[in-house]
């Protein structure tokens, strides 16, 4: 895993478990993200927080599109490379 991978994974994982209120240890990287309890308002919060971070325009959509944290990474790395890059390292 590279330096992006890693700087994104934790702060994806990171933000998963404060919206969800629960510990990082909690989070399963590769599982689906429906078995963590993201009900709607959570991924409209979770979409807002990454948008704002990384200064992107991400749709809950996207959420019926990846089904994990890993997926929603390389998502992310795939059609927004540049502002990870800038916002992580």
């Amino acid at each position: 895993m590279n330096e992006l991978d890693e700087a994104l994974s934790g702060y994806l994982v990171a933000l998963a478990a404060k919206i969800l209120k629960c510990e990082q240890a909690d989070i399963e990287w590769e599982s689906d993200i429906d078995e963590y309890g993201f009900e709607s308002m959570e991924v409209n919060q979770y979409c807002a927080d990454l948008n704002k971070f990384f200064s992107i325009k991400l749709t809950p959509v996207v959420f019926l599109e990846v089904n994990s944290l890993q997926g929603l990474s390389e998502y992310l790395k795939k059609h927004h490379f540049n502002n990870l890059e800038t916002a992580l390292l």
